[in-house]
């Protein structure tokens, strides 16, 4: 096995398994750097494939901004996906996915690494295929241990998103359907159960936004 192989190696270099521990996270480090610029450079590729989006809606743009954000989301969730693979290929991740041996974090903006957060997020919640989304919102905790987001840093993410998301639905749908219905329900609970968030403040923002439509 590799083990066995790793093991006969480190002897045979004798080489303490601390110093050998210490040199693979060094590599695996390197690796996951490389695959973290990459998804770098996808999630601005996607920013300004936002905006051109955005310019679009106010009329301002020709008609494949919409569909070029589309393309750049998919190109950043594979981007994503791989550094994701290697992590767990690599056996870098603890057995319940909540810890990393080898993280973004530190290696570029912790802004950056928040956004790549949200972002992945965004298109789980952008792609309407169910296998896809379960794909994506299934790696949340792998992908926030990867990035180097502690349990609180990830949940603050997704409690700015849930926020968004439930602001921008709901003044949606009750300035053009009035009361709520079965499917709109539907929606915000899942939206609240897969960002984990808290049940009173959500029921606080839908009376909120409520009350500002009467």
């Amino acid at each position: 096995s590799s083990d066995v192989c790793s093991s006969d190696l480190r002897e045979r270099l004798a080489l303490t398994e601390e110093v050998t521990d210490r040199i693979y996270a060094q590599v695996a480090t390197a690796k996951v750097k490389a695959l973290g610029d990459k998804a770098v450079e996808a999630l601005e590729a996607k920013a300004k494939a936002d905006q051109a989006a955005q310019k679009k809606n106010a009329g301002e743009q020709d008609a494949d901004g919409g569909s070029a954000s589309g393309l750049e989301g998919a190109a950043l969730v594979g981007e994503i996906s791989n550094l994701l693979e290697f992590a767990s290929g690599a056996r870098l991740l603890s057995d319940d996915g909540a810890t990393c041996a080898a993280t973004l974090r530190g290696q570029v903006e912790d802004r950056v690494v928040k956004e790549l957060y949200r972002q992945y997020l965004v298109e789980g919640f952008s792609g309407g295929q169910p296998e896809l989304q379960a794909k994506l919102f299934g790696g949340m905790g792998k992908l926030a241990a990867v990035l180097g987001l502690n349990a609180q840093e990830a949940q603050l993410v997704q409690n700015e998103l849930g926020s968004l998301i439930y602001r921008q639905y709901l003044g949606k749908a009750l300035q053009s359907n009035g009361p709520l219905g079965a499917q709109d329900e539907a929606f915000l609970g899942n939206v609240k159960d897969t960002l984990m968030l808290e049940a009173d403040k959500c029921d606080e923002t839908i009376k909120e936004i409520g009350r500002a439509h009467v």
